[in-house]
């Protein structure tokens, strides 16, 4: 009986433990979300050497309370096509580089601005790659 009880336990030990890690890689990933469905390129403006891109974001935040996030957007074909000389450029809410974002959805207006490349015209009018990183507490 005791010899069964052991073969039982040095089978049964493992198997639990890896069913638990498969659990917790398997549980999606809480993160902010850009919601494609509800976002847009809204449209951009030169003045001088400055080209301002404005987008419409929604985020999804799942988090209960609410979170601080910069956003970057990849305009990598601007560059290639002459309307800018930078391809990441931070995204701008009211002026301020943070944005807060309540929990749930919440749509904002965000401006990126860059450096005029010399060609006065946009590759297109999707949205650029946008990437969301919570931000670092402050020291």
């Amino acid at each position: 009986m005791y010899r069964h009880t052991r073969l039982f336990r040095a089978i049964a030990v493992p198997c639990i433990a890896i069913a638990c890690c498969c659990l917790i890689a398997c549980r999606p990933e809480q993160r902010i979300q850009l919601v494609q469905e509800e976002s847009f390129f809204s449209g951009y403006e030169r003045k001088g050497e400055t080209v301002t891109l404005t987008c419409y974001l929604t985020f999804d935040n799942p988090y209960s309370s609410a979170i601080e996030v910069n956003v970057y957007g990849d305009f990598s074909q601007d560059v290639e096509h002459g309307l800018l000389k930078e391809a990441v450029l931070i995204g701008l809410c009211d002026g301020e580089g943070l944005l807060v974002l309540a929990p749930g959805k919440t749509g904002v207006y965000v401006t990126f601005a860059g450096e005029y490349g010399g060609m006065p015209q946009r590759y297109n009018r999707e949205l650029p790659g946008i990437d969301v990183q919570l931000a670092e507490p402050e020291t």
